[in-house]
């Protein structure tokens, strides 16, 4: 893209700072923005969902986690259902297949060990990029400057070459 501004009868100062830099800087917000590219400094600031810091996954899990009452106000059913809801493992760890059951066994592929998508909210290009690859994951960028979304979501389990698509901005 190629910006030439000329004027021909200048009013007040005559250098190029006080003259042509106002309509070169209109001129390239407008083409900059009609070809979809970020600004640094953005007109509009992001919309943020709340005020307060966002929890982290497992402070979320945490916060909402169903509390069963005290054994003494559940009948036999009810404590069964609950021993049973409980030795079943809802997050396996890496080196252990789920159910006890080997992935060989079921014909299933074995993907390696489960990785936790970090957040990479506000850190820039090159610092996301050597997190995904001490990790295993497949970073797909969208802009520059600093992530402001991406997708999975931070705290979701994933497994290695899994495509982490984040978006960046300025």
């Amino acid at each position: 893209m190629t910006i030439l501004v000329v004027i021909d009868s200048p009013v007040g100062g005559h250098h190029g700072a006080e003259v042509a830099a106002p309509a070169f800087r209109s001129i390239a917000e407008q083409t900059l923005s009609y070809l979809s590219v970020p600004q640094d400094n953005p007109s509009t600031p992001p919309q943020i969902a709340s005020s307060t810091p966002a929890k982290s996954a497992r402070q979320a899990r945490e916060d909402y986690a169903v509390v069963p009452p005290p054994e003494s106000e559940m009948s036999d059913t009810a404590t069964l259902s609950l021993q049973s809801v409980a030795l079943a493992n809802p997050f396996p760890q890496p080196d252990s297949p789920p159910n006890g059951s080997s992935n060989r066994a079921t014909g299933g592929v074995d993907h390696g060990p489960v990785i936790i998508v970090p957040d990479f909210s506000g850190l820039p290009v090159r610092r996301v990029a050597q997190r995904c690859q001490e990790l295993g994951l497949e970073l797909n960028v969208r802009g520059s400057g600093l992530a402001f979304a991406q997708n999975p979501a931070a705290g979701v389990q994933a497994s290695a070459g899994t495509e982490v698509t984040v978006q960046f901005a300025r």
